[in-house]
């Protein structure tokens, strides 16, 4: 069996953690996290705070709605 402490170009790509104590290894996704009240947002995903009715980018930005909208709040 490998020794994983050595493999440092895996820790790069995929997030792995030794437990030493009970000898797993933890692996999980780098997008994964855990929101204030404790779900998951891979789950519950990021609910946005603005909705603009076109979200379409815009080469000038004084037509871009979602570029507006930030600048008004």
């Amino acid at each position: 069996m490998r020794n994983l402490t050595n493999i440092k170009e895996l820790d790069e790509k995929i997030p792995l953690y030794y437990l030493y104590n009970s000898k797993f290894v933890v692996r999980y996704s780098r997008e994964l996290g855990i929101n204030a009240d404790g779900t998951i947002n891979m789950k519950t995903k990021i609910i946005p705070h603005i909705h603009v009715e076109d979200p379409t980018p815009h080469e000038d930005f004084n037509k871009d709605q979602c570029i507006q909208a930030v600048i008004k709040n």
